[in-house]
């Protein structure tokens, strides 16, 4: 058996079963096992390594092709409309949170609904598995579930973007170039 991503072939069908179920690491490397192929390890390993390295590759490449595609228009209107309500957060206040509202709804929801669509529809056909996602079929059925996940979306997404993402640019874009002004 030959384990992916780390590429060892050392096992066999016996000790490999726990592990191409889930429910253990590679014995050898600790790393999480996402595929496994049969072999036989002095004439099809070398063939192997590459089959599966052109099946993740493939997978990869086609993961995010064409994914937005449909909402790429949505997308740059958003884009505008948030410019937009930074230019009027300083020329006209009263007009700022509107623009800045109509970039979220416009832009950022539909971005979000297809990476959250996309990725809930990703299977493991090897192993059978759907991953669990933000949003189930149960929330379909029941509105209010619906709109409080995606009002708790609204809050810890923008939160998170201003918790990891803002303070870098800040601080690349003033203390630093003072403080090097400054020496």
């Amino acid at each position: 058996m030959m384990l992916m991503p780390c590429r060892y072939g050392v096992l066999c069908d016996e000790c490999v079963a726990p592990i191409a179920a889930g429910r253990a690491p590679c014995r050898i490397c600790r790393l999480h096992v996402t595929n496994h192929a049969r072999g036989k390890f002095a004439d099809d390993y070398v063939d192997l390594v590459q089959s599966m390295e052109a099946r993740l590759e493939l997978t990869g490449a086609t993961a995010f092709e064409g994914m937005y595609d449909n909402v790429r228009p949505l997308m740059v209107t958003g884009a505008l409309l948030g410019c937009g309500s930074a230019v009027c957060f300083v020329l006209a206040p009263p007009a700022a949170p509107i623009l800045a509202a109509g970039a979220f709804c416009v832009g950022y929801l539909p971005w979000f609904a297809t990476t959250v669509t996309h990725y809930e529809r990703e299977t493991d056909a090897a192993a059978g598995i759907r991953p669990t996602g933000i949003f189930s079929r149960d929330d379909m059925a029941n509105p209010l579930a619906l709109i409080g996940k995606g009002l708790i979306m609204a809050v810890v997404v923008p939160l998170s973007a201003l918790v990891f993402f803002i303070p870098y640019p800040v601080y690349a874009g003033v203390p630093r170039p003072l403080g090097r002004a400054f020496v």
